[in-house]
């Protein structure tokens, strides 16, 4: 791991930066984006975890409304969009601040959930269209038959909708496709990284990608 280059480049290249952590259920993407942060923070950048969603005041909405019969409505997507509005709202101004912003979720997740819920994709980038791109989008792929098996270890109760086994294929094949016709110059760079690989192993990936695509 380079950490010399890191220490040499963070007062300066790393300064307000905004990276995404995005990926299906049981991924990994929660425990990169932390150790992501994490090293910076030991390195001396001042980096900034969040995730999505993010209000406190509508989180409980957002629940409400992605179990059920409510699945199916699009307050759902309007909720998230409320919620993101308020949250970017705040990542523009940490990295005003010059603080290397971390987000675990962000609108590649409405574009592959939203889609699930049966809302046109066109309608679901329009109600995104005010979010502000990432420097920097990782992708955390991991093989369905993994998923499926992390899922049903970590969830013993009976699936919720976006947990189904039907929907956890769909899912794994909209994010493919969205990821597959990513258009860097419109949306941000992406990456794509092993996430069946060991968790270190996946880490040090991380770190060399940031600096590589982002120094």
């Amino acid at each position: 791991m380079q950490i010399g280059k890191f220490q040499r480049c963070k007062d300066a290249k790393l300064k307000g930066k905004f990276v995404v952590f995005e990926g299906p259920h049981a991924s990994g993407k929660t425990v990169q984006a932390r150790m992501l942060c994490e090293h910076l923070q030991n390195t001396g950048v001042d980096a900034h975890y969040t995730k999505e969603p993010y209000s406190d005041d509508l989180i409980p909405l957002i629940s409400k409304y992605s179990k059920g019969d409510l699945i199916h409505s699009p307050v759902l997507m309007h909720l998230l969009a409320a919620d993101r509005y308020i949250h970017v709202s705040d990542i523009i101004s940490w990295i005003q601040r010059g603080m290397f912003v971390i987000c675990d979720r962000y609108v590649l997740s409405s574009l592959v959930y939203q889609q699930m819920q049966g809302i046109p994709l066109n309608i679901v980038k329009e109600t995104n269209s005010f979010a502000i791109n990432p420097d920097l989008m990782f992708f955390v792929n991991v093989p369905l038959k993994e998923r499926l098996a992390r899922v049903k270890r970590t969830h013993k109760e009976p699936p919720t909708f976006f947990l189904r086994d039907d929907k956890l294929v769909e899912e794994q094949e909209l994010y493919q496709r969205l990821t597959n016709s990513w258009d860097e110059g419109r949306c941000g760079k992406i990456a794509i990284i092993n996430g069946h690989e060991d968790i270190n192993k996946v880490h040090r990936t991380v770190v060399n990608l940031v600096l590589d695509k982002l120094t």
